[in-house]
């Protein structure tokens, strides 16, 4: 079961300002994104957008607002502490994209993002994500494995079984 998650003024505009400051780097970098995708135009500023909406409703969620967009080098490449990584697509309807090389050990949150709704859609640990069957090409820049949300925990148990 999927879980909406409203955000206040001033965490939308903390999100904005992360966005913002991701792409102005990538731009500076001249960086595309991940896999090629968009990046310096308005459509990768949006992608930006929709992963730190994601990443706060998240954070919010398991009351880890306080560690929301804060680089540490003790966590790796995580979202959130422990070693969450939050994934956000654009479309309630969406997959979870776990990338071919990540870490087995994260566990990976299914954020969506559509008509002003965040919605946390579930959870998955890297290594049950990363099965064979998964894997696809759907939008033609290289295999992931794309999780269907049938497949995810549901975000209650994530909240239960952790120290959240």
């Amino acid at each position: 079961m999927s879980i909406d998650i409203e955000l206040t003024k001033n965490e939308i505009q903390l999100c904005h300002a992360e966005a913002t400051l991701r792409h102005e780097y990538n731009r500076s970098k001249n960086r595309a994104g991940r896999l090629n995708g968009p990046r310096q135009d308005d459509r990768g500023w949006l992608i930006d957008v929709a992963g730190a909406l994601g990443e706060m409703a998240c954070a919010k969620y398991l009351n880890l607002q306080d560690q929301v967009f804060i680089f540490n080098d003790k966590y790796g490449k995580f979202d959130l502490p422990p070693n969450i990584d939050v994934k956000t697509a654009l479309g309630h309807n969406r997959r979870l994209p776990i990338f071919l090389n990540e870490d087995p050990n994260k566990l990976f949150v299914l954020a969506t993002y559509a008509h002003e709704v965040i919605r946390l859609q579930g959870w998955i640990l890297g290594r049950d994500g990363m099965n064979p069957k998964f894997i696809d090409n759907p939008v033609g820049r290289g295999n992931s494995y794309y999780v269907p949300r049938f497949a995810l925990n549901e975000m209650h148990q994530l909240k239960n079984e952790t120290h959240f």
